[in-house]
């Protein structure tokens, strides 16, 4: 809800102006009356206004005996606002060791941020919208206070935000789930807009199950059912956009799609143009139109799939052990997770890859144990990476222009909900500011508040 201060004193002065007694003055002159008067008024004080049905203490003018009505102060003669100050989020609470985004909307001729206490740190931005890097040894229930001091019409107003740490709280979403036949081998998962968590197995399965945690039901889709994603995709047959489901079948060495207006599946692609086999495929990323970047691990090639071709080529062959891939904030980069890596891989104008470079360190890359499997972003830029081998979860500030550090890491955070695999933010009752992953040996899904939206 928008807060805007001074709503209350507009329509205040849009009443007292319908009220006001019209001049009866033949001549059209004014009947003297400087709260009432149509015509230019002079103040009390002896300021005049600008302008003609202007309703003395009102908004831009004349003051009246010195005063004005509501959060309007008399400056020079005239009735002027103050600051006004809107905030974009009620209250912030987040787990430290993230940047979490900072908005405030302000109507002011100029403003600043400054920080009041808490645990020191940096603001990064001098507009309305800013980041703010929670340290990571803040300890839960430390408050970090910022504060806006701004100016307008030379009066001066302040406005404070206060960003609680958080414990963090780990949970086990779906261990009321214990049948093999809803929920076997947990491998991908994602969410679609319809209130539904989609969950693939090992066994050739994909489930789904709602906010509650409760299964709702499942569907074949063929061997070893890895990698899933939730996207749009245009249907000739409806001329439209509707849902689907793919799913990475690395024992069918296919993307199978499954439309979720119908539950009809199909065989996207099985083969490279002019032969050859996926491969062991593993994670599915679509772009922003019906096209498909596929890893597979461990043939070091990212292939691509291209919808108005219907056809599937190798993207780049210079990606070791690549697993997961994710766009980050920048359109035009994938990010590739490896053993104990982060890989940075622009994509040209002309469709080709450009050089890939490490971004992120945070393992042995000799480690089978430190391959990574999901990958998830934030609107802090905050970059979340789990490895399920080693049981880590790490999470690191987006650098926009070379690598970047670990600035937390969580492990052992449960039993059962400890082997980070697939990572994503939940959406509509599963909470934005909530991460979920799965655990494929104990056939679950675990999920922590983070505070940040993805």
């Amino acid at each position: 809800m928008r807060r805007w201060i001074g709503i209350a004193t507009l329509a205040l002065c849009a009443v007292c102006k319908d009220e006001s007694p019209a001049s009866e003055s033949s001549g059209g002159e004014s009947t003297g009356d400087p709260a009432t008067s149509t015509g230019l008024m002079t103040s009390a004080d002896g300021g005049s206004t600008t302008g003609l049905d202007c309703i003395a203490g009102s908004e831009d003018c004349a003051c009246l005996d010195q005063e004005c009505v509501g959060v309007l102060s008399c400056v020079d003669g005239i009735c002027k606002p103050p600051p006004q100050f809107d905030p974009q989020q009620d209250d912030v609470s987040v787990l430290a060791g993230l940047v979490v985004p900072i908005g405030v909307d302000v109507l002011a001729d100029s403003f600043e941020w400054s920080q009041v206490s808490g645990p020191p740190t940096t603001i990064i931005g001098e507009g309305p919208e800013i980041l703010v890097p929670i340290p990571a040894g803040a300890a839960p229930g430390e408050i970090v206070k910022l504060r806006i001091n701004a100016v307008r019409n030379t009066l001066q107003e302040s406005f404070d935000v206060d960003i609680e740490v958080r414990e963090p709280v780990f949970e086990n979403f779906l261990g009321g789930i214990t049948n093999a036949a809803e929920l076997g081998t947990s491998e991908g998962l994602d969410f679609d807009n319809n209130g539904n968590l989609w969950v693939s197995s090992r066994e050739g399965f994909v489930s789904r199950f709602g906010t509650e945690g409760q299964f709702v039901g499942s569907y074949v889709v063929g061997a070893d059912a890895v990698g899933i994603d939730v996207s749009r995709k245009f249907f000739a047959d409806v001329d439209d956009n509707l849902d689907v489901l793919y799913v990475a079948s690395a024992g069918e060495q296919a993307i199978k799609m499954l439309r979720l207006d119908n539950q009809e599946l199909t065989t996207l692609t099985d083969a490279l143009a002019g032969g050859g086999m996926l491969g062991a495929i593993a994670r599915i990323l679509p772009d922003d139109g019906d096209n498909l970047f596929i890893s597979t691990r461990s043939d070091g090639r990212i292939l691509r799939y291209e919808s108005e071709m219907d056809a599937t080529s190798v993207f780049a062959e210079i990606v070791d052990s690549a697993s997961v891939l994710r766009f980050g904030p920048e359109p035009n980069v994938i990010y590739a997770g490896t053993v104990g890596q982060i890989l940075r891989i622009p994509i040209m104008t002309d469709g080709t890859v450009g050089t890939v470079a490490t971004y992120l360190d945070i393992g042995d890359t000799a480690d089978v144990l430190q391959q990574v499997e999901g990958m998830t972003f934030d609107e802090g830029g905050n970059l979340w990476v789990a490895i399920p081998g080693a049981g880590r979860l790490v999470v690191a500030p987006y650098v926009g222009d070379g690598p970047t550090t670990a600035a937390r890491e969580f492990g052992d955070v449960g039993a059962g909900i400890s082997a980070f695999g697939d990572i994503r933010h939940g959406n509509g009752g599963f909470g934005d500011t909530t991460i979920y992953w799965t655990n494929g040996a104990d056939r679950t899904v675990g999920r922590i508040d983070t505070g940040v939206s993805g």
